[in-house]
């Protein structure tokens, strides 16, 4: 699916490309999730004026609230940890940064679950319904053949039962 879909994951080596609202993509190696970032596909949205890497984040509507996983003013250390927040208004572009987990709560109006941005789902019906076709094709046929295995083994061990008894 990935060869002829855009913004399909890559199984390979985990990457992935989540679509946004608003022609925003979330984009990011599976080897360095937390130096994922929005790529903006139509080329009138400006490119979002982020501080770094997002390594966690939540979609709530047309809105995007996220942690940095590395800043770009800083070296990264190594360690997998939150440095500092933002939330991301897909309509207009902007963004606005927080210090504190409790912040990004105060300025959200609520308590913001953040996911890892590796395994981030986009919540866009299009998308939701790519998932299920995906899952479909890839688990389908191999359930089906394996019912289809199931019953001739059973049919044949019944037969042979039946071909005992009968002498």
């Amino acid at each position: 699916m990935e060869i002829f879909i855009p913004n399909q994951p890559d199984f390979f080596f985990g990457d992935f490309a989540e679509p946004l609202p608003n022609g925003y993509i979330l984009t990011g190696l599976g080897k360095m999730p937390e130096f994922a970032y929005f790529e903006s596909t139509p080329p009138i949205m400006p490119q979002p004026p982020l501080l770094g890497g997002v390594r966690r984040l939540e979609q709530d509507g047309q809105t995007i609230f996220g942690a940095y996983g590395h800043l770009d003013s800083q070296p990264y250390d190594g360690e997998n940890k939150d440095r500092g927040y933002f939330i991301f208004d897909t309509r207009t572009g902007t963004v606005m940064n927080f210090k504190s987990i409790e912040e990004l709560n105060a300025a959200a109006g609520h308590s913001v679950h953040l996911v890892d941005s590796q395994l981030f789902r986009s919540q866009d019906p299009g998308r939701i319904r790519l998932r299920r076709i995906e899952n479909a094709i890839l688990f389908g046929p191999p359930v089906v053949v394996t019912l289809i295995f199931f019953f001739f083994v059973l049919r044949r061990r019944f037969k042979k039962k039946r071909g005992a008894f009968n002498q």
